[in-house]
Formats: structure tokens, C-alpha cells, sequence
């Protein structure tokens, strides 16, 4: 009972930062003497395209953090598992010591790519490919994971 309370309270934690985090924006308003209604417009073609290309890496790395989290939780605590990563150095059975170095580093790589992002130009590209560089190696150690509680 213990460890689903730690993996709820983490990926409570790690979702709630990630998703009230203010969205960015790769262009800087320029304020007119005239206000209409295309000084608010969106630009049209590509910038949306990236746009949702790295909105689409938020979530996806915030997919992947979420069952990366949740089954380290489950496998070291209820299958008395222990972590075999990077945050091993926290200690190989620390369940909440891992977790926090997980969501730590995911939590890094979002807010980086963020500030990458508002840079503009070729910088949103190096954003986009951060984010889902980071989540497809903790999608990978997820599945993994769940490989290791189907036989335990």
C-alpha cells in the first residue's frame, strides 16, 4: 500500500509541474500603435506544424515518465526489486530516492527544451529532439520494467 501512495504522490508531482508550466512561444509579441484582430493572429503553415511537433514531445515524455515511474514503484516494491539505472547511486532499494532522481532529471530536460524552444528558429528542432530523445529511453526502461514484473 505503501509504494502505490509513493507512486501516486510522484506522478501527481511530476504532472502537475509539467502541465502548469507556461506554455512557450517561439515569437515575441511586437505592440503596435493599432490593436485588430490579426496582430493576435497565429502564423499560418509551418510554425504550427513545429508547434504541435513539440507539444506532441511534451506529452510523449511526460507519457513516458509516468510508466517509467510507476513501474520502478511497483517493481521494487511490491516485486522487492531493485533498481538497476543510473539512480542506483541513490541506493539500489531507496524506492523514493530513485523516483525523485527520475522526475528530476525528466523534470530538466522539459523545463531545458522549454528554454531552447522560445530561442526560435533551428533551436526549436534541438528542443523537440531533446524531449523525445529523453523519453524514448525512459518509455524504453518502462518497458523493460514491466518485461521484469510479467515474470516475477
Amino acid at each position: 500500500m505503501k509504494t502505490a501512495y509513493v507512486a501516486v504522490c510522484a506522478i501527481t508531482i511530476v504532472f502537475a509541474v509539467s502541465v502548469n508550466s507556461p506554455r512557450a512561444f517561439a515569437q515575441n509579441f511586437q505592440p503596435t500603435k493599432r490593436f485588430s484582430r490579426e496582430t493576435f493572429a497565429k502564423p499560418e503553415g509551418k510554425a504550427d506544424t513545429i508547434d504541435s511537433a513539440y507539444t506532441a514531445s511534451q506529452w510523449y515524455l511526460r507519457g513516458a515518465t509516468g510508466l517509467d515511474l510507476t513501474t520502478t514503484v511497483i517493481g521494487m516494491g511490491e516485486h522487492r526489486g531493485v533498481e538497476a539505472g543510473w539512480a542506483k547511486c541513490f541506493g539500489r532499494n531507496n524506492t523514493a530516492g530513485v523516483l525523485a532522481a527520475n522526475g528530476a532529471v525528466d523534470f530538466g530536460v522539459s523545463f531545458a527544451s522549454r528554454r531552447i524552444y522560445r530561442m526560435g528558429g533551428r533551436w526549436r528542432y534541438l528542443a523537440i529532439a531533446m524531449n523525445v530523445a529523453r523519453a524514448t529511453g525512459i518509455a524504453s526502461d518502462g518497458i523493460h520494467n514491466v518485461a521484469y514484473l510479467r515474470k516475477h
